[in-house]
């Protein structure tokens, strides 16, 4: 069974974004997570509308 190193997978996401925001100041940084939390959420929503879609169309298949 092959073991995870969390360590490091921690290190190899939160080392770039380190380096991305470190010349942020606090305020820019605020709003640097609440852009990147609301593009997730988009995203997010896209899939689930997509996801309900196809879910729809599969159950209007089997009813017909």
């Amino acid at each position: 069974m092959e073991t995870i190193n969390t360590n490091e997978m921690v290190r190899q996401i939160r080392d770039p974004l380190y380096e991305q925001t470190k010349p942020l100041s606090d305020d820019e940084l605020i709003a640097y997570y609440h852009q990147t939390g609301q593009r997730v959420m988009e995203m997010a929503n896209e899939t689930l509308r997509q996801w309900q879609s196809r879910e729809g169309a599969n159950q209007t298949a089997v009813a017909s």
